[in-house]
């Protein structure tokens, strides 16, 4: 839950729109893998539910 992992991206979508996510990176043995997309978004608003 630390917000120093809460990682976020954007993108320019081939339709002009920017296309924003959210990833956090968490170890598994000597791999960094991801948490993103809506399950990222969920943790991110979890994170924002607790700490207030």
């Amino acid at each position: 839950m630390d917000p120093a992992n809460h990682r976020r991206h954007s993108v320019s979508a081939t339709d002009g729109r920017r296309r924003q996510w959210y990833s956090m990176p968490y170890q598994d043995g000597p791999d960094e893998r991801f948490v993103w997309g809506a399950t990222a978004g969920m943790l991110r608003n979890l994170y924002r539910f607790l700490a207030a």
